[in-house]
Order: C-alpha cells, then structure tokens, then sequence
C-alpha cells in the first residue's frame, strides 16, 4: 500500500509526458526570445523574421499549466485548440520592421503589461532591473550561464577546448597586440545560433575578424579550434522539483553551415550514441547538478564535437534550442520516425505550402513532413519542420521533393549536394 501511495504520488507530481511542465513549475511564462541586435549583454543578429516563428516553437512541447510568450504572426496559424488557449500574444505592432533598441523597448513593455510577477523564463533574459520582478530565476544566473566565458567554472577541462585568449570587449579584443595562434575559432562570448563565431585558419581572416568585432561590447574569447567528424547536441531537463531526476531528453547530430550557423539537426532512431556515454554521465552527475546547486533549472542542451578521440563541449544553451521539440515529440511517440530538421521558404500562402508539402505524403507512404511553425509575411511563407523517415541513407531524394516544390532551404541543399 506504502509502495503504491509513493507510486501515485510521483505520476501526480511528474508528467509522465516528456514537456516544458515535466521541468518547469505550474504558472510558468515561457518567452522562447533575445534582446535584439547588441544588447543586454548579447549578440543576436537574428532577423525579426526569424525570432517570430521561434517564439512559437514552444507551443510543440509545452505539456499543461504552461503559457507561452508568441509574437502575433505565427499565431495567426495555430489551429490546434490545446495551443491558442496557451499563448500569451504580443502586440501585432510588434512585427518584422522593427530592430535593435526600438523592439526591444516595445517587447519589454508588452511583457510588463502581460506577465504575471514572478513566472517569466526567457531563453535570453532582459538585464533591465525593471523586468527582474518578472522572472521566477534570475536573469543573471542565466546570462552567467549563456556566457561561453564562463565555461570553464562548470565544465571540467578534459572536455573543452584549450582557450589561446579572452577579451573583455571587441574592442580590446581589435586593439590587441597578443600574436594569433592559428587556426583558432572567435567567439563572442554572449550570443547564439553561429552569431558571433568565426573560424580563422590565418592571420588575415583574423585580422578580418579583430576589426569587424570592434565595437562589440561583449566579451571575445579565442579558442582551439576543433577538427570535428561528429557535431552533437545533447539535450537535458533540469526539474524545478529538487527531488526529481535530472534527465539526457535526447542526442542528435547537427548540420552546420562552413561559418558554424546552426542550419538543422538529425535524430537517428537506429542508433543509440552509446560513443556519448562518458559525456553524458559527466553531465548528469557531475556538470548538472552543479547547475542545480546555482539554483537554475529547465530544459538546455551541451554542444558537443568530436575529433575521433576526445569530446569537447563548445557550447552551453541555457534555454530550448531549435532541436527540442522534435526531441520531445519522438520521446511521446508524436513523431515516430527518425527526422532532420530544417528552415524553408517560399513564395506561397500558409495554405499553399502545407497543401504542396502534403501532396508528397503518398509519394512516401505517409506524412513525409512535420511543420513544427510556419509565418507568412508579404506573400512569403517561412517554416521551421523535419522531414520524417525510416530510412535517412535515401534522405536526398526526399529533400530534393521538397526543393522542387519552390521551397528554398540551406540545409536541403546541402543534401542534395
């Protein structure tokens, strides 16, 4: 009887469905959003275009009890019922044509207006004292954590790259007279999505680099760099809950463009990435917990490349990143299949592109692709989605169906090469 109450208890207090609400506290605000262009502390480039159909990308996996922050594009084009009674919506005035400080402004006032004290979690906090109130972690625990910097305080060295230099601003870095050891790769050290990373194999891509960066007001720092065959990304789940176990949500590889941007990922339902092993019982029971301790808790995952005999972490996204939906919705079985991710576009209305993806769905013997958020802006529809199969050795052929429906993708491309 004692065995059976504990039983019920633990499927009363843990969702049994791997989600936002299996790590996060009921009430929780999740803002899958950044500062935009320099500021807070960080890098981000990003298009508007972009961060609107990220911000929905929560919606996916979000479990219950949970509100998501959505720019109004997006979700114009939310059907599913369970989804629209989750968003909080930001002003429809917030769109595309607005940058740097002046949407910045504009978000901060609408997540003032809109979000309950003390709920907030944001991939990319504002630094603003005036938000801090909205926030259920503090925001500068996780900009701590974002900061490529500080990986050295969590990370144990045998699994990072040696670092040649680091920099307090772009401009100390520009001015610097230290001698280039090269190759090497620059980072600012507060960004994300390949903002900010330039690989140097000589001093003139170097020098380049030195004067492109100098007038960043965030650190630079100048590392190793990694020959890598494998580029992996670890995801895990932190609980809120102390005495809930820290958890590996999922592995997969990554697609990189030659500049380092994140362009997809691969999850591979025939292999295990047993190779990964190592690293991830140094992260579950060493890096994670110490996290924990600091007092941060949610979803994140570790960049990972491997040369053929060591691990090195190069990166560590305090925050949902672009895999973890897809993650969540293989664990529960949504997605059956193995996947790659991908960003497209194309000239069309939402209904077009959904009703010309849909056609390929008998060429392949069922749904041949996952639409994971879709926009349309000036008669251009953009979507972040996964192609789904059994078999990803005959993913050319699948990509190149897609490509020749009108869809522009960097990573279908690039599989069809």
């Amino acid at each position: 009887m004692l065995v059976k109450k504990a039983i019920d208890t633990l499927k009363r207090t843990r969702p049994s469905r791997v989600s936002l609400s299996r790590y996060f506290t009921a009430g929780t605000t999740y803002f899958y959003g950044y500062p935009s262009g320099d500021a807070s502390g960080f890098l981000n480039n990003v298009p508007p275009l972009t961060e609107e159909l990220v911000s929905a990308r929560p919606l996916a996996c979000v479990g219950d009890n949970i509100k998501v922050v959505v720019f109004a594009n997006p979700a114009k084009y939310i059907t599913n019922p369970e989804h629209l009674k989750n968003i909080i919506m930001i002003p429809e005035h917030i769109d595309y044509n607005l940058f740097g400080e002046e949407r910045n402004k504009h978000i901060k006032k609408s997540l003032k207006d809109q979000i309950k004290p003390g709920t907030l979690l944001m991939a990319q906090p504002f630094m603003d004292e005036s938000l801090e109130h909205l926030f259920q972690i503090s925001p500068k625990l996780t900009q701590w954590l974002n900061d490529k910097k500080n990986l050295p305080s969590i990370i144990p060295i045998n699994l990072l790259p040696k670092r040649f230099a680091s920099f307090h601003s772009g401009k100390s870095f520009s001015s610097s007279k230290q001698k280039a050891t090269l190759p090497c790769v620059v980072k600012v050290s507060s960004s994300s999505a390949g903002d900010g990373v330039y690989i140097c194999r000589d001093i003139k891509s170097y020098d380049a680099v030195k004067q492109k960066l100098s007038n960043i007001k965030s650190n630079v720092i100048v590392e190793e760099m990694i020959e890598e065959i494998k580029n992996y990304g670890i995801q895990f789940g932190i609980p809120e809950d102390p005495n809930q176990k820290i958890e590996i949500i999922g592995i997969n590889e990554q697609i990189t463009s030659s500049n380092g941007e994140f362009l997809g990922g691969i999850i591979n339902k025939r292999t295990s990435y047993a190779e990964t092993n190592k690293v991830t019982d140094q992260m579950i029971n060493q890096i994670l917990p110490h996290v924990r301790e600091l007092g941060w808790y949610g979803v994140g995952c570790f960049d990972v490349l491997f040369d053929g005999n060591s691990f090195y972490i190069i990166d560590c996204n305090f925050r949902m990143t672009g895999m973890t939906a897809y993650h969540m919705l293989v664990a529960n079985r949504t997605i059956k299949k193995s996947l790659i991710s991908f960003s497209g576009e194309v000239k069309a209305s939402v209904g077009d592109v959904t009703s010309r993806l849909k056609s390929l769905d008998s060429k392949f013997s069922g749904p041949l692709v996952h639409i994971l958020t879709i926009t349309e802006n000036d008669g251009v529809s953009r979507f972040n989605a996964a192609i789904m199969s059994d078999n990803l050795d005959s993913i050319a052929e699948q990509a190149q169906k897609i490509i020749d429906l009108g869809i522009a993708s960097q990573l279908l491309e690039q599989l069809c090469v």
